[in-house]
């Protein structure tokens, strides 16, 4: 359970969503909150991410 002091720092309700994952041998968990989603905009800019997401989708279609 994550401590309520926490939660509240964080933004986090009931049924938030987390990213979980390890990171030198410890633990990591970011909550997947408007705060969190709204710093990563632009973390991606110029880095071809959308040309290759789009160019996935492009060929799921391709392929029905």
């Amino acid at each position: 359970m994550i401590p309520r002091w926490l939660r509240k720092e964080f933004g986090m309700k009931e049924g938030t969503r987390a990213l979980v994952y390890q990171e030198r041998g410890a633990i990591m968990l970011i909550p997947t909150t408007p705060r969190h989603i709204k710093n990563l905009r632009g973390s991606l800019k110029g880095s071809g991410v959308l040309k290759s997401l789009m160019d996935g989708r492009k060929r799921e279609r391709e392929l029905k």
